[in-house]
């Protein structure tokens, strides 16, 4: 399979990486004077993403800013089908009232040839026993400039609604669904805290519109107090915005071959190895058109 290759250079992540840094480094700053205050997660996993294996990176660090307030900063790296890419994001919460918060949410992932990004809010409901979740606003995805694909590029809204289960203080039980980029799909996620503190290990399962689905594995490690992951997950974290984005950029790159393949009179089947571009014009490259209208 042949990818797109670029037409000068790609377009640098340096501010990106400096923004996390300055985030993170504020987050260590504020917790010198109020150590119990930071916390957060370190987690890898590994799976099958559409036939094709990838490993991930991601971490996230919160601090409380006030009484009720707190922002969280989130970092993202994966390699899957020889692509590598990053991510970043920050949400700032507000704790309105008793179990109801609101956030802001601004997130981005890069890649070779293209990045997405999101900017939104979602509010939560939070009881002891289950969470709900909503999440709605505006995304991007962005071939990069220079590339032959950049008369390609999809502005959309987004919709995520997420139910979280917790059967037990150490279990959760995730179902969830979203609208991205015009494509639909749902998440099934399972997460375990083990007897060893701070040590949790989880899974996921997705499905999705022209043919995507994933099977993930992974091991989290929380720092902060030490809690029970139900209060961990409600009082430490917000939901981590990364995947989500990730996982639509699969279902999205996953609708352009599968529409590179029909234009080309090829088999649906043609292009695999989803988070990888295939030239809708094939080898030669030809016409290029608008993804799906």
């Amino acid at each position: 399979m042949k990818t797109l290759p670029l037409v000068g250079k790609r377009r640098s992540v340096a501010i990106k990486h400096t923004l996390l840094v300055l985030l993170l480094c504020a987050a260590l700053g504020r917790a010198q004077t109020s150590p119990a205050s930071l916390n957060g997660s370190l987690d890898v996993s590994r799976g099958d993403l559409n036939g094709v294996i990838g490993s991930t990176v991601a971490a996230s660090v919160s601090i409380p800013v006030g009484d009720k307030m707190g922002l969280q900063t989130d970092a993202f790296y994966t390699h899957v089908s020889n692509q590598d890419l990053v991510g970043l994001a920050a949400q700032y919460h507000w704790d309105f009232a008793d179990g109801f918060r609101i956030n802001s949410i601004v997130a981005e992932i890069e890649q070779k040839y293209f990045n997405a990004s999101e900017t939104g809010i979602s509010g939560s409901f939070r009881l002891t026993w289950f969470t709900i979740t909503a999440a709605t606003g505006l995304e991007r995805f962005r071939f990069n400039e220079n590339s032959l694909l950049s008369n390609s590029n999809k502005r959309s809204v987004f919709g995520t609604m997420a139910f979280t289960f917790y059967p037990s203080d150490k279990f959760a039980i995730s179902l969830e669904g979203s609208q991205r980029f015009g494509n639909r799909f749902g998440v099934v996620k399972v997460e375990y805290q083990t007897p060893q503190p701070g040590l949790s290990i989880f899974a996921e399962a997705a499905k999705g519109q022209w043919g995507y689905n994933h099977t993930l594995f992974g091991l989290r490690y929380y720092f902060g107090a030490r809690k029970r992951l139900n209060l961990r997950q409600q009082q430490d974290s917000d939901p981590y915005v990364l995947r989500n984005l990730f996982y639509a950029i699969g279902n999205y790159v996953a609708d352009f071959n599968q529409h590179a393949a029909a234009h080309n009179g090829m088999p649906s089947n043609s292009y695999t190895g989803y988070y990888t571009l295939t030239p809708l014009g094939g080898p030669s490259l030809g016409p290029i058109l608008p993804v799906s209208e």
